[in-house]
C-alpha cells in the first residue's frame, strides 16, 4: 500500500511539473508572437516631409513622358536659383540621356523613379528589385552617380514595397505639396495652390516635366516662395540621412533635435469632393488617402498621411525590354 501510495504522489509531482513545464512554454511563444504582431501592425511609411528649424524646402520633378520642355526648364532653375530632385524613369533615361546629363551638369540631382513604371503593390519582390536596380545601372551609367532615393510610381507602396526598397540601401520619397499638373491644373490655380500650402521648411514639392501649364506657373511659384522666405535645396540635402525616424504621417525627425510633431506640414487632408470624380473600382485599405484623386493605387501611411499621385489615367511610359541586371554594381549606400 505504501509503495502504490509514494508512486501515486511520484506520478502527479511529474504530471504537475510536466503542466507548468508546457504552461511557462505556451506564455513564452504567446508573448513572442505577441511581439511580432505589434511589430508587424506598424506601417513602413516613407518620408513625405522633413522636420526642421530652417525654411529650406525641396522643388521635385516626376519624369516618364516626353522632354519638350528640358531646356526651359533648366532655364527657369538656374535664374530662380534652384536646384532641383529629378525622379526618373530608366526608361526616360534611355530615351533621354542626354537630358539627363543637362540637368546632372546644372548641380540637380537625378534620383530613381523605377524602370518601366510598374504599379509596385501588383508585383513581386524579385520583380521590384530587378525594376529598381536596372533603373539605378541606367542613371549611374549616364551620370557617373548612383541614385540613393527612390519614389515609387503613382506614389504607391505598401509594407512589402518600403522594406524592399530601403532593404537596397534607397531612402524612399513622398512629397507633402503636390501641384497636381499632371491634370494641367490653369497657370493662377497652380501657383494658388502650391504658395498656400508650403508652410513650413522640409516640404517637398511635387511637379512633373512635360506639362503645358507648369513652366508658365513655375517662374512665379519659385519668386513667391522666395519672398516668403524659403530657400530651395535638393531632396538630399533636405533630409537626415542618418539617426532619425519617421513618424506615422511620414514627417521625418532628426533624433539629435528637440523638436515638436507641429514644426512639420503633415500630408494634406483629403478633398472628399474630387476624390469622387476620379474613383476607380479597386478598394483600398481605409489608411490609404489621396488628395484631389482616388484610383486603383495608394500608400499606406497611417491616417493623416496619403498619396496624391494616383492616376491610372497618366500616361505611361513605354514599355521597353528591360536592361540586364549587371551583377557587379553594389546596391547604393546612405
Amino acid at each position: 500500500m505504501y509503495v502504490l501510495t509514494m508512486t501515486r504522489r511520484r506520478l502527479l509531482r511529474v504530471v504537475l511539473c510536466t503542466t507548468l513545464i508546457i504552461a511557462g512554454i505556451s506564455i513564452g511563444i504567446y508573448a513572442v508572437l505577441s511581439a511580432v504582431n505589434t511589430g508587424a501592425s506598424a506601417k513602413k511609411v516613407p518620408i513625405y516631409s522633413v522636420n526642421r528649424d530652417d525654411k529650406k524646402i525641396s522643388i521635385t520633378f516626376d519624369a516618364a513622358w516626353g522632354n519638350s520642355d528640358t531646356d526651359e526648364l533648366i532655364e527657369i532653375l538656374r535664374e530662380g536659383g534652384v536646384k532641383a530632385t529629378f525622379f526618373v524613369t530608366g526608361e526616360w533615361v534611355d530615351k533621354f540621356p542626354e537630358d539627363i546629363k543637362k540637368f546632372f551638369d546644372e548641380g540637380h540631382e537625378i534620383q530613381n523613379h523605377s524602370d518601366k513604371h510598374p504599379h509596385p503593390r501588383k508585383i513581386g519582390i524579385n520583380e521590384l528589385i530587378e525594376d529598381t536596380r536596372n533603373c539605378g545601372i541606367k542613371i549611374e551609367e549616364v551620370t557617373g552617380v548612383a541614385p540613393t532615393l527612390y519614389r515609387a510610381p503613382y506614389g504607391e507602396y505598401n509594407d512589402k514595397v518600403v522594406t524592399t526598397v530601403e532593404g537596397m540601401g534607397y531612402k524612399f520619397i513622398q512629397w507633402n505639396v503636390d501641384s497636381i499638373d499632371w491634370k494641367d491644373l490653369e497657370k493662377d490655380k497652380m501657383i494658388n495652390r502650391i504658395v498656400s500650402r508650403t508652410k513650413n521648411g522640409g516640404d517637398i514639392l511635387l511637379f512633373h516635366n512635360d506639362r503645358p501649364n507648369t513652366m508658365a506657373a513655375l517662374p512665379e511659384i519659385i519668386n513667391k516662395l522666395k519672398e516668403n522666405g524659403f530657400e530651395f535645396v535638393t531632396v538630399s540635402d533636405l533630409i537626415y540621412q542618418s539617426d532619425y525616424r519617421i513618424d506615422n504621417r511620414g514627417i521625418q525627425y532628426s533624433n539629435m533635435a528637440d523638436s515638436s510633431p507641429g514644426d512639420a506640414t503633415p500630408p494634406p487632408e483629403t478633398d472628399v469632393d474630387a476624390n469622387k470624380d476620379n474613383a476607380d473600382d479597386e478598394t483600398l485599405s481605409d489608411d490609404a488617402l489621396n488628395e484631389d484623386v482616388k484610383d486603383d493605387a495608394g500608400g499606406e501611411a497611417g491616417d493623416d498621411a496619403l498619396n496624391d499621385d494616383v492616376n491610372d489615367d497618366e500616361e505611361k511610359p513605354t514599355q521597353g525590354k528591360p536592361k540586364a541586371i549587371d551583377k557587379d554594381i553594389d546596391f547604393p549606400t546612405g
